[in-house]
């Protein structure tokens, strides 16, 4: 019984050795997963962030053209951010929380799903 315990140790620890290493390899894989995805959403963010602003500022300047003013156009365009805002913050659980929460999930049961097939 001894030498079976004595065999089976240097096994056990390298199996302990190979399971934290598959450990690692998964949180790693995790991590950079969701680190890309906020990269890539931060640099989407930006980017149609600046097409707002020059759309908003373009059209602020054909409402002040067509009502033949200086400042109708961007109250306006403040009016519509403001009912944007209220709208989003009414709406932020089925707008932003649900879509976050199922990205995530997809992300972390993706390992899952491959690992059963």
């Amino acid at each position: 019984m001894e030498t079976t315990t004595n065999e089976l140790k240097p096994l056990v620890k390298e199996f302990v050795e190979v399971k934290k290493d598959q450990i690692k390899l998964y949180l790693a894989e995790k991590m950079s997963a969701v680190l890309a995805l906020l990269v890539a959403g931060f640099f989407l963010l930006m980017l149609l962030t600046a097409a707002l602003l020059f759309g908003s500022l373009l059209f602020a300047k054909l409402v002040n053209n067509w009502l033949e003013s200086n400042w109708p156009g961007y109250l306006v365009v403040a009016l519509l951010y403001a009912g944007a805002a209220v709208f989003t913050w009414r709406y932020r659980f089925r707008l932003l929380q649900l879509p976050i929460l199922n990205a995530f999930l997809k992300i972390f049961n993706k390992y899952d799903e491959n690992k059963v097939q």
